[in-house]
């Protein structure tokens, strides 16, 4: 994990763009597999993912992991960026798909795809284009807790 200095905090962690834009991939096509095959027990795949991807960092997330140890190599370094926005966006992620699940399993099957489909549409916007809403939230609400973005 690489990290830079900051007033702050002395340990600010920073992830290659590539490799996030790469997870969040990963979580769309997760999430949408799940919808076109209608098995809403396949969203605890992703869910697992962005839990993983939240506790751990970089560590607990497989497509940055592989990322780095095979593309990396060849692509070259690349920009990088604050690790903590998009670990805010995996916890939201993580708090709709896990209520996604409750959804479905309570017998509420259309909340339950709504709300898969809202992460699964967000982390594919946030893959193509590199536009992360729940990154954006972070930076939002960070000043709230004291955190300079």
């Amino acid at each position: 994990m690489a990290v830079a200095p900051d007033a702050e905090s002395p340990r600010v962690p920073f992830v290659d763009v590539r490799a996030a834009r790469a997870s969040q991939a990963t979580t769309a096509l997760l999430v949408i597999a799940a919808g076109i095959i209608g098995a809403w027990p396949l969203l605890v795949i992703p869910a697992l993912h962005l839990a993983a991807s939240f506790a751990l960092g970089q560590r607990g997330n497989l497509p940055i992991r592989a990322f780095n140890a095979f593309l990396k190599p060849r692509l070259g370094p690349g920009a990088l960026e604050d690790a903590r926005p998009p670990r805010f966006a995996n916890f939201v992620g993580v708090i709709f798909l896990g209520t996604s699940l409750l959804a479905h399993a309570a017998g509420l099957p259309i909340l339950g795809w709504i709300l898969a489909g809202i992460v699964g549409a967000l982390a594919l916007l946030a893959g193509l284009t590199g536009l992360c809403v729940g990154c954006w939230m972070y930076r939002l609400l960070a000043p709230l807790r004291g955190i300079r973005p």
